[in-house]
């Protein structure tokens, strides 16, 4: 599991830019920057900010930073070898770029489905 999808958007949101966010009528919990919640949930925001820093997904991103630099980490595939299939994977599939998250493959040569109206 991890918590972004690249290195890139892992370095953008450090836990120092998180906040906490209300989450319901009493609960709080803790969200990136842009307002994507990490998780957490809490009946106090006081208890939402203490755990902030200290919370399991901080010590994840701890955990992901440490990865996508290439420590290893227990339990988890090493991320230079994931980098290395997805790079195959695009390249099977004609492209030059990886996959956006999200986004379909491209269909070629499949002409839509008729309105049936």
């Amino acid at each position: 599991m991890s918590l972004f999808a690249t290195p890139d958007e892992h370095a953008a949101h450090p836990p120092t830019t998180w906040k906490v966010v209300r989450a319901g009528t009493r609960h709080w919990t803790h969200a990136t920057a842009g307002g994507v919640v990490i998780g957490g949930r809490y009946d106090r925001k006081r208890d939402a900010e203490a755990h902030l820093l200290t919370s399991s997904y901080a010590r994840l991103w701890d955990q992901e930073s440490r990865w996508y630099a290439g420590e290893p980490i227990d339990n988890w595939r090493p991320y230079a070898e994931l980098l290395a299939e997805r790079q195959t994977r695009d390249a099977w599939r004609g492209r030059d770029a990886p996959a956006e998250a999200g986004e379909a493959p491209p269909c070629e040569g499949i002409s839509p489905r008729p309105s049936s109206n």
